[in-house]
This record gives structure tokens, C-alpha cells and sequence, in this order.
């Protein structure tokens, strides 16, 4: 099991983000833009809240928030190019 682990995390580490065409897509959206930049830091701080507080009306509303602003966000970063 371990060395199954192992060879993942070397093909993981020897792998460049922009191999992949979705990876390769957000990190181009991304380039130069605080509000990207800050949608991807907050991203794993909702995950952790909805972890603690559990799921509830307040954290799918978060999730929700999020998930439309970091859509919109991308479609008017493409459109506005």
C-alpha cells in the first residue's frame, strides 16, 4: 500500500500544472488577478467551516456564494479578454 502511495506522489510531484488543459485554463484566468488569487485562498477556508460547523442553511449558502462568484468571476475574465 505504501509504495502505491509512493509512485503517486512521485508521478504527482514530477507533474507541471500546465500538463493538464483545465489546470493549465485557471492558472492563465488567474494571472495577475487579486480577486482570483483571493477566491482561491478562501476556497479552503469555506471547506474547513462547512467541515466544522457542519452542513447547514448558513454554510450551503456559503457554498453556493462561492461557487457563483468563482463561475461569474472566470466567464467575465474570459469575456472581458
Amino acid at each position: 500500500m505504501s509504495s502505491a502511495i509512493a509512485t503517486i506522489v512521485s508521478l504527482l510531484t514530477q507533474l507541471v500544472p500546465t500538463d493538464l488543459a483545465s489546470v493549465s485554463f485557471l492558472s492563465w484566468a488567474g494571472d495577475r488577478d487579486p480577486i482570483y488569487d483571493l477566491l482561491i485562498l478562501t476556497g479552503p477556508i469555506l471547506i474547513l467551516l462547512i467541515a466544522l460547523l457542519g452542513r447547514m442553511w448558513l454554510t450551503t449558502g456559503l457554498a453556493i456564494g462561492y461557487l457563483l462568484v468563482f463561475v461569474g468571476h472566470l466567464l467575465h475574465s474570459i469575456i472581458s479578454e
